[in-house]
Parts: C-alpha cells; sequence; structure tokens
C-alpha cells in the first residue's frame, strides 16, 4: 500500500526528467528511480531518530511506516512520514523548543498554534513542522513532520 501511495510521488519527480532515461527498481518493498540527474528511494521503513539527526516526539506514532530519500548531485534530502499524537499543539512545541535549543542556527517560527523549527550546521538541514491535523481522521489531534538533509537546499527551481 505504501508503495502504491508513492508512486504518484515517483511520477511527479520523473516528469521534471524531461526525457531522461530512467531506472525504476521495486525490490525488496522498496520504489528506487534513477536517473543521470539524480534518485528517488522510497523505503517501508520509518527512519530513527539516530538516521534523522532530530528527536521524535515520545508520544507519536508514524501514520505510516516509510521514508522518501531523493538525491540531486552532491545533495540528499530525506523526509520522514507523518507522525501523529494526541497531545496538544502547544505541547509538542514546548517538548521540541526544549530539546533543540542550542542547536547550531536554530530558527524558532513557531507559536502555540503550530510552526516550523529548522537548524542547519555546516552542510546538514533539519527541520520539524508541528500543527493540528487537518484530515477528518487527524481531527483534534497533532501532526509532527520531520525533514533532514545533506548539501545545499535549493530555493527554486532551476
Amino acid at each position: 500500500m505504501l508503495l502504491a501511495g508513492f508512486m504518484v510521488v515517483a511520477i511527479v519527480w520523473l516528469a521534471g526528467c524531461g526525457g531522461t532515461k530512467v531506472k525504476v527498481d521495486t525490490k525488496n518493498g522498496k520504489l528506487q528511480v534513477s536517473s543521470p540527474k539524480g534518485s528517488l528511494k522510497i523505503e517501508n521503513k520509518t527512519p530513527t531518530e539516530a538516521e534523522l539527526g532530530v528527536p521524535i516526539y515520545p508520544n507519536a506514532t508514524a501514520v505510516q511506516s516509510g521514508s522518501i530519500s531523493t538525491t540531486e548531485g552532491q545533495s540528499t534530502y530525506s523526509a520522514a512520514v507523518p507522525l501523529v499524537t494526541d497531545d496538544s499543539v502547544a505541547t509538542v512545541v514546548a517538548w521540541y523548543k526544549e530539546k533543540l535549543a542550542g542547536k547550531p542556527g536554530l530558527r524558532d517560527m513557531t507559536t502555540s498554534e503550530g510552526g516550523m523549527f529548522a537548524f542547519q550546521s555546516g552542510n546538514e538541514i533539519k527541520m520539524v513542522s508541528i500543527g493540528p491535523g487537518t484530515s477528518a481522521e487527524f481531527k483534534g489531534k497533532t501532526t509532527v513532520n520531520i525533514m533532514s538533509g545533506t548539501g545545499t537546499i535549493p530555493l527554486q527551481s532551476q
């Protein structure tokens, strides 16, 4: 189910390859798409705190297990699937404020209603977004999304 759901991501990503030959591999519960411009890998495995370099909120559970990573030149971007918790947005924001305090270059763009934390050290960038659940399935819950990457994060498409 996870692979089928992420096929749309692969198709959108491939649209940017502009006629370039690509290789698609769907072995071992993974979807990997490669081209000379980069690669996209979707796995049925939730990254660990050590792999992300960001603490995972203790009362949160993964909505689905899985991860997405893309490589473009010397840059790699990895995103964890959304997490969800019954704890309030304010509680989760306060927990991350404490856990991320002192991180180099920390940007705190949060309020008690949600927002995002971001920090960069050298060529590593980490982001945590927190907000109220918006779909019917997650109404009254809090969602947490964690992104981790290395390299230069492009600000606009080229």
